[in-house]
């Protein structure tokens, strides 16, 4: 880029989440929602709203797209799913214990702690009647 741009954005899900089917729920909102980040002089900056903006040689914009709410209790997606979904940088190893209620105990390798799992599990599950 070598001289400013304008650029216009706009769409839904930037304050609220794809809603889950069939017992798919969302935690982890935050990180979920669409934004754009824009970073500038080395601050970056979190835009939720549409908007027109002018961006500089040197900036960076990235637009976040957020993607569907899921489908089915995600309690009972199997934990080699979820181990593999981690692999693949679908999900993080914080969403596979928030989400999915699988616990990795070693980032590094991905190994699960299935007792923990389990226990984990079972109590949101208990929760959820």
């Amino acid at each position: 880029l070598n001289d400013d741009m304008t650029f216009i954005t706009f769409g839904e899900g930037r304050r609220i989440p794809a809603v889950g089917a069939a017992g798919a729920a969302s935690t982890m909102i935050d990180t979920k929602v669409g934004r754009l980040e824009l970073v500038r002089g080395g601050d970056t900056k979190t835009i939720r709203e549409n908007v027109i903006e002018v961006i500089k040689p040197g900036d960076r914009i990235t637009n976040m797209n957020p993607g569907g709410g899921g489908f089915g209790d995600p309690m009972e997606r199997a934990v080699e799913k979820v181990v593999s979904d981690v692999k693949n940088g679908l999900v993080s190893v914080e969403g596979a214990k928030a989400d999915y209620g699988v616990v990795i105990e070693d980032p590094a390798t991905l190994a699960v702690d299935m007792a923990a799992t389990g226990t984990l599990r079972a109590s949101r599950r208990a929760a959820a009647v």
